[in-house]
């Protein structure tokens, strides 16, 4: 899982923000894990909130990410 937050302090739309997802690699084994968010860390939008767990993908969500973004991971 990956905490992610924000503080909302950020001049009116500018306090809010979108989060599609965060590759993060371990830069000595080249191994890399993602984590899908698609969400808004915001007061005004979608549910208003601005803390989030986000679980890593699993094989699936990673095939359709993937897919969806031509990437390879």
């Amino acid at each position: 899982f990956m905490r992610i937050w924000h503080d909302n302090s950020g001049r009116g739309k500018f306090g809010s923000w979108y989060l599609n997802y965060i590759i993060v690699r371990d830069i000595q084994t080249d191994a890399k894990q993602l984590f899908i968010a698609n969400r808004w860390f915001a007061v005004e939008e979608d549910d208003g909130q601005v803390d989030r767990v986000i679980p890593a993908a699993n094989q699936e969500q990673m095939s359709d990410f993937s897919y969806q973004f031509g990437e390879r991971s």
